[in-house]
């Protein structure tokens, strides 16, 4: 998908400022008990030395799928592009982000390789960093490569909770670099003709304020079942939210894929 030179936002302070109340709200609703990271949804071996299950202050380990699914988009992965490197035991990944206030932060890693049932959650109260230890990706044979993070905090509107994604950094250094490219990595369950992606800025509200990109197709020819696809982002014009909506037609036909992700862009 080409680049494009696009025009700065107007209003930047407006959205600053508005997500900076936002993030207050949400902050004085943070509870200071701590939080359980671990799914009690996923099914396990409990025989399993390797099983998901409590490791420290995360949850990490094999799960058992029950049931395939029959459509959708799993957001796998968002974070900033980097030079790939691997990790061995008793070493640690170091994953690192940027957010307004201190809120709570919610981290998952899960498996790119099909048919790998592999899960990590975390939860990390008013920190910008996580230090992963990589022992039981080694004893699997995953590197991070063969891993997608996300990572989002939660803020309340009308009524409800809304996730708002927080791109990542991943990396071996304390302080792993930052890039300014951001790549959302995305698992389809059926195979796919085709991808569209939308990016609009928008304001504290949720409403939308710029089109940045409209329906634009990736243009990639293939998009297998079970296979994560790679979603490569224009630069961004300013510090703010944004919306990602991606919609998908399947390739044995039936009613289009969509999903629909809010995060936040802090450049430092």
């Amino acid at each position: 998908m080409p680049c494009r030179h696009f025009p700065r936002v107007r209003g930047t302070v407006t959205i600053v400022a508005a997500w900076t109340v936002l993030a207050s709200m949400f902050l004085s609703a943070q509870s200071t008990t701590a939080v359980d990271p671990c799914d009690p949804t996923l099914a396990r071996a409990t025989s399993d030395p390797l099983a998901y299950g409590r490791r420290g202050d995360r949850c990490e380990g094999l799960y058992i799928k029950e049931v395939a699914g029959s459509g959708g988009l799993q957001v796998a992965s968002f974070v900033e592009s980097g030079t790939p490197f691997e990790v061995a035991t008793g070493e640690r990944l170091q994953v690192a982000w940027s957010q307004p206030g201190e809120a709570a932060i919610r981290l998952r890693a899960v498996a790119l390789q099909r048919r790998v049932y592999y899960r990590m959650d975390v939860v990390r109260d008013r920190a910008r960093t996580f230090e992963w230890p990589a022992d039981v990706l080694v004893s699997l044979g995953l590197q991070p490569r063969d891993v997608g993070v996300v990572g989002w905090v939660e803020r309340p509107v009308r009524g409800t909770v809304e996730e708002v994604y927080v791109p990542l950094r991943v990396g071996k250094a304390a302080a792993p670099a930052r890039t300014g490219r951001y790549v959302l990595r995305v698992v389809p369950a059926a195979e796919l003709v085709e991808l569209y992606v939308s990016l609009t800025t928008l304001d504290a509200s949720g409403r939308e304020t710029r089109v940045i990109q409209r329906d634009v197709p990736l243009g990639y020819g293939f998009y297998p079942a079970e296979r994560a696809v790679s979603i490569p982002l224009p630069p961004l014009p300013e510090s703010g939210l944004y919306r990602i909506h991606l919609g998908a037609t399947l390739r044995r036909g039936g009613p289009p894929a969509n999903r629909t992700i809010v995060f936040h862009h802090a450049p430092e």
